[in-house]
């Protein structure tokens, strides 16, 4: 029996990229808020900071990380608009501990915490419901499905 297949590979493609930006959501999404200008300032060395604020602006649009994913024109943006420059342009190293602490810094100031084996019974129970259901994809994976 075929497995199920709920969407394409274009849309498998598009869930696991980034998202594609224009200047104005730029502006909007690459934006450093007030509570995370003191922690971004601590951040050791240029390519840190581009990092972080390509990560931050990911989770934004998408509440979804994307690291060792980016759009050049992205980090070119951030590098002009934060006054940063590297001299890896385009290929920038980001260590899995980095990464970690980075997505950790993001998902503490929005409030989230990471799952914990107690949240089990209730995403199980979540599943059961959904799957009695006929519910549309976007339901599940989010709004970014229709644009």
């Amino acid at each position: 029996m075929p497995l199920l297949k709920i969407l394409s590979n274009s849309e498998i493609a598009g869930f696991d990229s980034p998202p594609v930006f224009n200047r104005e959501e730029r502006k909007r999404l690459f934006n450093l808020p007030s509570g995370l200008k003191s922690e971004w300032e601590t951040l050791q060395t240029t390519e840190n900071k581009i990092l972080f604020l390509l990560q931050f602006g990911y989770f934004r649009a998408r509440q979804k990380f994307f690291a060792g994913h980016f759009h050049t024109a992205d980090l070119k943006y951030i590098s002009a608009k934060f006054n940063l420059s590297s001299d890896k342009e385009e290929v920038l190293s980001y260590s899995r501990p980095t990464v970690l602490r980075h997505q950790h810094i993001i998902l503490e100031f929005y409030g989230i915490r990471l799952l914990q084996e107690s949240d089990e019974l209730l995403l199980f129970e979540e599943a059961k419901s959904l799957v009695g259901s006929v519910v549309r994809p976007e339901k599940v994976f989010g709004i970014w499905w229709k644009r």
